[in-house]
């Protein structure tokens, strides 16, 4: 069994971490020479900036007035990032990182799984200042696609003994945002709209682990 932590919006929340006026704000942050936006807060999402978004040409949109936005500093996100490890490791046996703000946490021979997830979310949160999210599953892919969909609570915690893991998410709060994260990855996915309105996504993974994860899409 793994799992995947990962900081919610990264580069925001290490910006809010050393400036908590920005929490509850429409927040960005932009690539090198304040180009494109690489990382946006919820708020921000939901007044339409969308990832890799021109900062130069989205601006001055009505809409954005409210937006805040800092240029990038990797330096300080890394050592943010570094925090995050050391606060894992005292958690967990093993813990690989995946990328800057993305580390695999290797649940085997653990009996309290779950229950670790949520310290680690706490701690994480507590330590480093950073929210997390939690996705559990039988393999790392099945692990990432359960952080992709798990923004609150760790999900996919599968019974000893189960060989495939099937489970149904409605109103996923980023649809298209878990379908970029899952580009690249071995799996085959078959998408379909059910006759009461809902867009359906069936992964399927080699080794038998099956997923399916879905969003209203009518009335």
């Amino acid at each position: 069994m793994f799992g995947l932590i990962d900081g919610n919006s990264f580069y925001c929340s290490c910006e809010r971490a050393f400036d908590p006026k920005l929490r509850n704000k429409p927040l960005i942050v932009l690539s090198n020479n304040d180009g494109c936006a690489i990382a946006r807060t919820p708020e921000a999402k939901k007044l339409g900036v969308k990832m890799g978004a021109p900062w130069h040409l989205i601006k001055d949109k009505p809409e954005m007035k409210t937006v805040v936005w800092r240029s990038s500093n990797y330096e300080l996100y890394g050592d943010m990032s570094r925090r995050m490890y050391q606060v894992l490791e005292d958690i967990f046996p093993a813990v690989e990182p995946y990328s800057i703000d993305e580390m695999f946490l290797d649940f085997r021979g653990l009996t309290d799984a779950y229950a670790r997830s949520h310290v680690a979310r706490d701690q994480v949160r507590k330590i480093a200042k950073i929210p997390t999210c939690v996705g559990i599953g039988h393999t790392k892919t099945i692990a990432k696609l359960a952080n992709a969909i798990a923004k609150d609570e760790p999900k996919f915690l599968p019974k000893p003994g189960e060989k495939h893991v099937t489970a149904l998410f409605i109103e996923v709060d980023d649809f298209e945002d878990v379908l970029e994260r899952l580009k690249g990855y071995p799996i085959t996915m078959e998408e379909r709209t059910t006759f009461y309105g809902t867009r359906e996504i069936g992964v399927n993974e080699p080794g038998g682990h099956a997923v399916v994860f879905a969003k209203h899409t009518g009335a």
